[in-house]
């Protein structure tokens, strides 16, 4: 990657599940230097929660993340997620205990 900075601050990682995720050299070095603590945002897409990546990110950044995943892959995943919530609704249901989370071991970053 070109003027890859490991001392970022902030990473922001666009997984669109074309490989990405399986192919560590991409990766940025900010996430990959031992005691670096940058903020991550991670867009996923489906598959969600897996490969490498998520589980270096989960392992490592945990505490500094933040996880962006569309409702179209949640439902596609299995998570009932209704397209006439409002967004109080909907922010309810996924900060609360209904989502299914575990199953894409989410439920360690809450």
């Amino acid at each position: 990657m070109k003027d890859d900075d490991p001392d970022a601050d902030m990473v922001i990682l666009d997984d669109a599940g074309n490989g990405f995720r399986s192919q560590e050299q991409y990766w940025p070095l900010a996430l990959l230097e031992g005691g670096k603590k940058p903020i991550v945002i991670y867009k996923m897409s489906l598959p969600l929660a897996e490969g490498k990546l998520w589980d270096h990110v989960r392992k490592n950044h945990a505490d500094r993340l933040v996880v962006v995943i569309s409702a179209d892959d949640l439902r596609a995943s299995g998570v009932n997620i209704s397209r006439c919530l409002s967004w109080r609704e909907l922010q309810r249901i996924l900060s609360g205990r209904w989502l299914p989370i575990q199953r894409f071991c989410l439920c360690e970053l809450r």
